[in-house]
Parts: structure tokens; C-alpha cells; sequence
């Protein structure tokens, strides 16, 4: 019997089940796809499995291979030598942890581990260098090893809810990232290495306890979206008008009294979110923000509003509910609704991460 058939039959018997032919395997299939006399994908989609046998290693072949939402605890040592391993998943089981040998996947692009009980990884992790796509959501990461910086392939990153306090400094390798989530950790500060991120488009840090945010943040050019929800910023750094390309900041529910001057030069700027903060004055820099859409100062302690606001002439929605507007702050928001501006109802903003494709 060659070795694949033999993985085959122990996977079948653990099962307690036929594995079909399919002619493609994405994340939710269960099924092999075989070319020639190999089998090249494989997906075990929900189907029970508590172990993989040690011969698992002996599918030299195996391009493609989806094992989401099992009850897998651990991998056997013998999974690195799948050497031909591109895509990998793992979302929602009971990993607590990954063998040694992980590090042997070099092929790896592609990697899902969200859902699942890991507390760390392996310094070892950094040695994927191929590895393009990462997600590991729903963890109970604390710390990332100062190897991940290594991962300088990477493009798309997951990491929002696990227990992250602190980045290694190494971060700001990962030149060729374009998605950062890191949403609903417990991160206080960023790591200066951070605006170093030159490729990055999206960056995704609500939900912490940051209380600012780096300095030379403005480094980055490529920056389209900047999610900083519920956090604990007074302010924002001078470099932020630096941000040329920004065209959404989420900055709702933090503690800030006002905007840094240089905030007026967005030219890109259209949805710009200062829900619940302590603003006590709509700052003139928005003022200066020509191609604003959308514009959210709900609950703030504003008492009146610019008739300035009027010359924003993209401004299509403004959230301004739940501030103490005095007659002449009522009056101005009348003739905005007059000139066309919507006024919407303020609910709590959230950017759910959905990552399975």
C-alpha cells in the first residue's frame, strides 16, 4: 500500500467515514482533491477529528489542506515534513500549542489559526519566511516572540482579541504588510518601529488602552485606514496631517479636547468618526477638510457649531446628538439640513474582522 493510501485509511477510520473526491477544497469542504496518483488538497471540515495520525507526514504532496473546526488539541511532531504545504487551516479547534517541526512548512503562504487556545509561539514561528497571510484571532496570545519580525513576506495580519500588552520591537520588519488588526487586546503603547510599516493600508487598534500613539506615526504614506475605537488618547500626535492618504480615522470613544493643527491637511479624508470624546469645540481644522463625507461628533460637550461647517460641500451625514447646542448651535445645524446634510443617529461603531475567504 503506497504511504498516501495508508494516511488515507487511518484518516478514514478516525473519521468513521469515506473522504470524497472533490474537484477543489476551500475552508468549509470536506473532501480530497487528487491529481494523478497524489493527493494535492485536502478538507476535513467538521468532521470530529480529536488527533491526526504521526503518518500525516507522509503526504509529500499536499498543497492545500483545511482542517477547520474539529477538536484538534495537538499536531504530531512528524507535520513539518509537509514540505509542499501552501495553504493551511485550523480555525476554530483546541490547539494550546504548535510542534517544533512547524517551522519546517516553508512553502507556507497561507496560514489560519483564529479560534483556537494558543498562549505563545515558538521562536521558531519567524522561520516561515514565505508566509504571506496570518490570522490568529480569537487566541489567548500575551506575547509574540521578537522572531516575527522575520516574517517580512507577511501582507495580512490577524491579531485582534487575545491578551497582547506589548509588540516586540522587531514589528517594524514586516515592510511588506498592508492589513494590521489588533482590535480587542490589551496593548498601552506601540512599539516606535511601527511607522516603519511603509506598505501598510489598514491598521485596526480598537479596543485597547492606548493612552497615544507614536510620534512619527505620519511615516505612514500608504495608510487608508485607521481604526482607534475605544481607547484612552488625549491627544493625537502633530504628525497625524503627515497621514496623505488617510481616508477613514475611527477616533470615537477616546478623551480627546482637540485635534493637532497639522489635522487640516488630510486631503484624502472622508469619513472622519469623534464620537464620545471630550470635545468642547468643533476644532477649525475640520474646517479645512474639503472632501469630508461623513463626520461624527456625537456626545461630545459641544455648545454650538461653525456655520463654516456649511462650506464642507461633500458633507453628506454629520452625528451630532447628545451635546448641549445652544441657540445658535441649533440654528446653524438647521441650515445644514437645509443645504442637504443628513443628520444621523449615533450607535456604537464597530469593525467587525471577518478573515476566512
Amino acid at each position: 500500500m503506497a504511504p498516501e493510501e495508508k494516511v488515507l485509511e487511518e484518516l478514514e477510520h478516525l473519521l468513521g467515514k469515506p473522504i470524497p473526491a472533490v474537484d477543489q477544497v476551500e475552508w468549509n469542504i470536506f473532501g480530497k482533491k487528487v491529481e494523478g496518483a497524489h493527493i494535492t488538497e485536502l478538507g476535513l471540515f467538521h468532521g470530529g477529528l480529536k488527533e491526526l495520525p504521526e503518518s500525516i507526514g507522509q503526504m509529500n504532496s499536499l498543497q492545500v489542506l483545511h482542517l477547520c473546526e474539529n477538536q484538534l488539541q495537538t499536531l504530531p511532531e512528524s507535520f513539518g515534513n509537509l514540505k509542499s504545504l501552501k495553504t493551511l487551516s485550523f480555525g476554530s479547534n483546541q490547539l494550546n500549542n504548535l510542534p517544533e517541526s512547524f517551522k519546517q512548512l516553508s512553502s507556507l503562504q497561507w496560514l489560519d489559526l483564529h479560534d483556537n487556545k494558543l498562549t505563545k509561539l515558538r521562536e521558531s514561528f519567524g522561520d516561515l519566511h514565505a508566509l504571506q497571510t496570518l490570522y490568529l484571532h480569537n487566541n489567548q496570545l500575551k506575547t509574540l516572540p521578537e522572531s516575527f519580525g522575520n516574517l517580512k513576506a507577511l501582507q495580512d495580519l490577524g491579531l485582534s482579541h487575545n491578551r497582547l500588552s506589548n509588540l516586540p520591537n522587531s514589528f517594524g520588519n514586516l515592510k511588506s504588510l498592508q492589513f494590521l488588526y489588533l482590535d480587542n487586546n490589551q496593548l498601552k503603547n506601540l512599539p516606535e518601529s511601527i511607522p516603519q510599516l511603509a506598505s501598510l493600508q489598514v491598521l485596526g487598534l480598537g479596543n485597547n488602552q492606548l493612552t497615544a500613539l507614536p510620534e512619527s506615526l505620519g511615516n505612514l504614506k500608504s495608510l487608508n485606514t485607521l481604526l482607534v475605537v475605544e481607547n484612552r488618547l488625549k491627544n493625537l500626535p502633530e504628525s497625524f496631517g503627515a497621514l496623505e492618504s488617510l481616508q477613514t480615522a475611527y477616533l470615537n470613544a477616546n478623551k480627546l479636547v482637540n485635534l493637532p493643527a497639522s489635522f487640516g491637511h488630510l486631503p484624502s479624508l472622508k469619513w472622519l468618526l469623534l464620537d464620545l470624546n471630550q470635545l468642547t469645540l468643533v476644532p477649525e481644522q475640520i474646517l479645512q477638510l474639503k472632501n469630508l463625507e461623513i463626520l461624527g461628533l456625537s456626545g461630545n460637550r459641544l455648545s454650538t457649531l461653525p456655520a463654516a461647517l456649511g462650506d464642507l460641500a461633500n458633507l453628506s451625514l454629520l452625528f451630532i446628538e447628545d451635546n448641549p447646542l445652544d441657540a445658535n448651535g441649533k440654528a446653524n445645524l438647521k441650515k445644514l439640513e437645509q443645504q442637504g446634510t443628513k443628520l444621523g443617529k449615533y450607535k456604537k461603531q464597530s469593525v467587525p474582522f471577518v478573515p476566512i475567504k
